[in-house]
């Protein structure tokens, strides 16, 4: 991951409703990627499965928001 990630705000500013426990775990990665730390697959990790938790579980996401969202953090 070269790039540069999107943070909370800017998806939410997207219209996707990102609840508090993938919010942490996306500024987790974030702060992680940042400081190239070894364990970065495990914040992936903690990542894809806050996103599937929001979509399956809760049902904050849609479909397609959390393919958008896998796409820029898994």
């Amino acid at each position: 991951m070269k790039y540069k990630l999107k943070n909370v705000q800017e998806l939410r500013n997207e219209g996707i409703s990102i609840p508090d426990y993938l919010a942490h775990d996306i500024n987790a990665l974030i702060d992680g990627k940042e400081k190239d730390v070894l364990y970065l697959d495990c914040l992936i990790d903690e990542c894809y499965g806050s996103i599937n938790m929001a979509l399956v579980s809760d049902k904050m996401i849609t479909a397609e928001q959390a393919d958008y969202l896998r796409s820029l953090y898994c």
